[in-house]
């Protein structure tokens, strides 16, 4: 189109005089349309991730509810890139998902490993983030200002969680290994209880009421989240007795602990041994008691 039929085209839209705007993904950045409340691209599959991502903020920006349909032709087989593109947009619905957005993309795209040049390696297989964490808590662990030696001012590590309880995504729930690696990789990342309820609704929304052992990965998710902001070293469980030993020592928090719970005992200057009390649901009591101890450490 010529800039003339072009501007009288988009004056129309704007005024509401023409109800469906046909276009190319010109409208992809820079188009301010408030009144425009659903949007159809067709052949979604061919787009980047970043393109579908511009172009679906095109629509539901104002207080109207907004719908994008993102299209693809019955009879295409869709390339495992292309479907990744497609899992990452359905999943980054949230306000401000533009950062997690351009990161899906750079793993799908590929990165180059640290060392060569191939875009291949871990990254591809563990995501960009966790891959990050790791190389980063590698380096604080090995050097100090260039020189290996142990540094102790270390992030302390995921807490040790030894508790006997069978826990995973089993075959009979999730077949493909893809996904479950998938899911895996999603609760891996999360350092909130309330992360974790997301990747939980979202699991269950796509396959159904968990079984016992999906029910215990996100019960232990929780627990060593949970245990981390709690400066937990590790948590045992030897039958009825439930050992937890800190980072640092318990110090003045002593007596709060010996009054909140009933039957506890302070073993070492870390450590605290409680009695659990229901044979059943004891998983259920650990998370419980774990919550309480936040609340004692919060005031």
């Amino acid at each position: 189109m010529n800039e003339n039929d072009l501007e009288k085209t988009m004056i129309s839209f704007a005024k509401r005089e023409i109800d469906i705007l046909c276009c190319t993904t010109i409208i992809e950045s820079g188009l301010d349309l408030p009144n425009v409340n659903t949007l159809i691209v067709n052949n979604a599959h061919k787009f980047g991730l970043s393109q579908l991502y511009q172009l679906r903020g095109r629509v539901g920006r104002s207080i109207k509810q907004a719908y994008s349909y993102f299209l693809i032709p019955k009879s295409t087989m869709l390339t495992p890139q292309s479907e990744k593109r497609l899992q990452a947009l359905k999943e980054s619905v949230e306000l401000g998902s533009g950062y997690k957005i351009a990161m899906r993309d750079l793993e799908i795209r590929g990165t180059g490993n640290i060392l060569g040049k191939e875009q291949s390696g871990h990254v591809i297989t563990i995501g960009l983030h966790l891959y990050s964490k790791l190389i980063s808590e590698a380096k604080k662990y090995l050097t100090t200002n260039g020189n290996p030696i142990l540094n102790n001012n270390i992030e302390n590590p995921l807490p040790i969680l030894n508790m006997d309880i069978k826990s995973g995504l089993t075959n009979e729930y999730i077949k493909e290994d893809k996904m479950k690696f998938e899911l895996y990789r999603q609760l891996s990342l999360c350092d909130q209880i309330e992360d974790v309820d997301k990747v939980t609704n979202n699991i269950t929304d796509r396959f159904g009421t968990m079984n016992q052992e999906a029910k215990n990965l996100i019960l232990n998710t929780k627990i060593q989240i949970l245990s981390a902001n709690i400066n937990i070293n590790s948590i045992n469980k030897n039958k009825n007795d439930l050992t937890i030993r800190f980072h640092s020592q318990i110090g003045g928090a002593k007596n709060v602990l010996l009054k909140s719970f009933n039957n506890v005992k302070i073993s070492r200057s870390n450590e605290i041994i409680i009695k659990l009390q229901d044979v059943n649901y004891w998983a259920n009591e650990i998370f419980n008691i774990l919550k309480k101890i936040e609340g004692i450490k919060n005031k």
